[in-house]
């Protein structure tokens, strides 16, 4: 695209004025590249570095490498790493970027090197200048770079277009001009407004273009670099955030002397203090010595307290519906069956379906069973009271459709109150007939 404000021109006619790789930066960059590499398969084995064929006992080890098979080539002298490969020819990509300042702007220099390893020739390493991020001291951005191909893949870079101005592309929820390199020239420069605000060299592997913007433009970002709340800081880049949550439950952290170690970890923490009412702005809570032990004790203080609540949402419903249970079930109360064992007799109330679902763990009260009017739900117990299965009867067949025990699972006692409940059916159609009848 063309250039059309000052800003866009200056930036273009500045990224023209950058000068070339020095011949220490190529050397330093050709390095670094990759770890040496030998490559088998079952039909070749060959040095990644030089190309010549390796020992042909190497091709034995195909479907056994692991991360330490090394080996020395005979011809080159290096130490390679053995990898399984498809194919005769191996072509790896890394990113390389180089920090600068060119007059007020800070400048992220970034090059995509391809290292090309064929069997029978020396390794190719190549590098192209595919993006440059530059940043005026308010954290505005201009970018120059070349053009890609939109797909699945965010680094299909068309190599031989020219580096010209590109509006910030969201590729897949990330930034396709905010890369995060593979490495970084150690001689960097930087300008003075981002020393000013507390940077001091480490990116904390994020996008280098990413950190600084937010650093420059937000002064919550400013803020937690300055008093070293990294933890924080990083989680507040990766996700975008305009500002940071519970800033206040921070200051206390910094007044306290307290880094967070671990920024998720804490921010949960934080959300269930303040959905249990409790003060964030104490210490106490705020600055655990133990944030993982902290941390799991809030949250089972949270179960503890959503499981009160969603009970007393069941108990409303259950008042709701009590009535309605009370009329269409009330003539079955009276039922009750028993062999010295077991003791069976119905849910008297909705009240009753709900602490059985808690009791039991299953999920007769969850699934609404007192609102079925052709089923009819029995409670078998010991004879010291204890719960062994809740059954349900269909009262159009007569017949008995489930008997579960604890988490839906069967107790010793399920064949026997099986057998029990369909020994007293004829009672239970004593009771549907005398109720049509009056009907």
């Amino acid at each position: 695209m063309r250039p059309s404000t000052k800003e866009e021109k200056r930036v273009t006619a500045l990224s023209g004025s950058l000068p070339n790789l020095s011949a220490k930066q190529e050397s330093w960059l050709k390095w670094k590249v990759g770890v040496p590499k030998g490559y088998v398969n079952s039909r070749h084995a060959w040095c990644g570095e030089c190309g010549f064929p390796l020992p042909k006992e190497t091709k034995s080890l195909v479907g056994r490498l692991t991360a330490n098979s090394r080996l020395i080539c005979p011809f080159c002298g290096k130490e390679l790493e053995l990898t399984q490969s498809q194919g005769s020819r191996q072509c790896e990509k890394f990113y390389f970027t180089f920090v600068t300042v060119c007059q007020e702007y800070q400048v992220f220099r970034h090059f995509l090197v391809s290292k090309i390893s064929c069997k029978g020739m020396n390794c190719h390493i190549s590098h192209t200048e595919v993006v440059q991020n530059w940043i005026n001291p308010s954290g505005k951005e201009t970018v120059i770079a070349r053009s890609t191909t939109f797909g699945y893949y965010c680094d299909q870079w068309i190599l031989h277009s020219e580096l010209s101005l590109k509006h910030p592309i969201r590729h897949y929820g990330f930034c396709l001009y905010d890369i995060n390199p593979n490495y970084i020239y150690p001689f960097r420069k930087y300008i003075p407004t981002l020393k000013r605000n507390g940077f001091f060299g480490d990116f904390l592997d994020l996008s280098p273009s990413t950190l600084t913007k937010g650093i420059l433009s937000n002064s919550d970002y400013e803020f937690l670099l300055k008093t070293r709340q990294l933890p924080l800081l990083r989680h507040a880049c990766q996700r975008g955030l305009e500002r940071i949550p519970h800033k206040e439950s921070v200051k206390i952290c910094v007044r306290n002397r307290y880094t967070v170690k671990d920024a998720d970890l804490w921010l949960d923490m934080m959300d269930a203090l303040l959905s249990l009412g409790k003060d964030t702005r104490s210490p106490f809570y705020v600055c655990p010595s133990d944030l993982k032990s902290a941390h799991d004790r809030v949250f089972a203080l949270k179960e503890r307290a959503d499981s009160k609540r969603k009970m007393e949402e069941a108990m409303e419903t259950a008042r709701k519906w009590e009535k309605r249970y009370r009329t269409e079930k009330g003539r079955f109360f009276h039922l009750t069956m028993s062999d010295g064992n077991v003791f069976i007799r119905p849910l008297l109330s909705v009240s009753e379906f709900v602490e059985e679902g808690d009791r039991m763990h299953h999920c007769v009260f969850a699934n609404g069973y007192y609102k079925r009017e052709d089923s009819l739900i029995l409670t078998a117990r010991n004879m010291k009271g204890d719960r062994l299965e809740t059954v349900e009867i269909n009262l159009k067949e007569l017949a008995v459709i489930q008997s579960r025990g604890v988490c839906n699972s069967s107790s010793p006692f399920h064949d026997e109150i099986v057998g029990l409940v369909n020994d007293n059916m004829h009672r239970i159609r004593e009771i549907c007939h005398t109720a049509r009848i009056s009907a």
